[in-house]
């Protein structure tokens, strides 16, 4: 072998050896860069939430728009009750009463300052564009059904594939006093309140308080700024050491 085609085989082992570092180094930018967008979306998501406007349902109307259809982002704390001459839902294992159960059933319902009083200030909860967020259901009924064996039962579990030994019976409701945070988009229409899901805000009803979803979303986007941080910076050092490696 001539000394250029020796040179140029070391210069192919070379390229080669670096181009394991270059790929998992550009993998790892793609990483970081989705990393960062992530980051991105959860801090606009808790600049959000932190500017909704936090009041009690009994005063909430001073600070909505006075005319009708007009929204404004807000968060207020209340109990889960029924409107005035509304109906509820039983659940038919437990008894419990609710407004919602886990196959999507539910009926019109509100949140007010208490659970006392028929005239207790409300604000009607609107669950028309609330596919995207889950309720914040209880189980309230819990029952494991165990299924007849037999011996092809005992076939499927030798030869490994998975067999249920029983089957689980389930109830979950939104059940009538549940003390909820909702947050989203309230306004008055013909004299009530009501509120709706922002879609840019991944809460509305939830059993934590709005300081409790800042600081979930503050530790959500710490963790992804660092991660994207440190992943970027790996990303830099081994594109540069597979460089490195190929030209010396």
């Amino acid at each position: 072998m001539s000394a250029r085609d020796r040179e140029t085989a070391e210069a192919l082992v070379r390229f080669a050896a670096s181009l394991d570092g270059a790929v998992l180094g550009l993998g790892t930018a793609a990483v970081a860069i989705a990393s960062w967008v992530k980051y991105l979306a959860v801090a606009r998501e808790l600049r959000l939430v932190a500017s909704a406007a936090a009041s009690s349902i009994a005063g909430v109307r001073s600070i909505l728009p006075e005319e009708d259809g007009e929204s404004r982002l807000i968060a207020v704390r209340g109990f889960v009750r029924t409107l005035p001459g509304g109906s509820y839902l039983r659940a038919p294992g437990s008894g419990e009463y609710g407004v919602a159960t886990k196959h999507t059933q539910t009926v019109k319902f509100a949140l007010a300052d208490s659970m006392q009083g028929n005239r207790a200030p409300m604000i009607t909860v609107d669950l028309d564009k609330t596919d995207h967020q889950p309720l914040p259901l209880t189980t309230v009924y819990h029952k494991l059904i165990p299924v007849e064996t037999s011996p092809y039962t005992l076939f499927q579990t030798i030869i490994g594939n998975g067999y249920p030994i029983a089957l689980l019976d389930e109830e979950k409701i939104l059940p009538l006093g549940k003390e909820l945070t909702a947050i989203g988009l309230g306004r008055t229409n013909d004299g009530s309140v009501m509120i709706t899901s922002c879609p840019e805000i991944p809460f509305f009803l939830s059993e934590l308080t709005k300081h409790e979803m800042q600081a979930e979303l503050a530790s959500r986007s710490r963790k992804l700024f660092w991660g994207s941080i440190a992943l970027g910076t790996l990303s830099v050092c081994l594109v540069g050491h597979a460089i490195y490696r190929y030209l010396s």
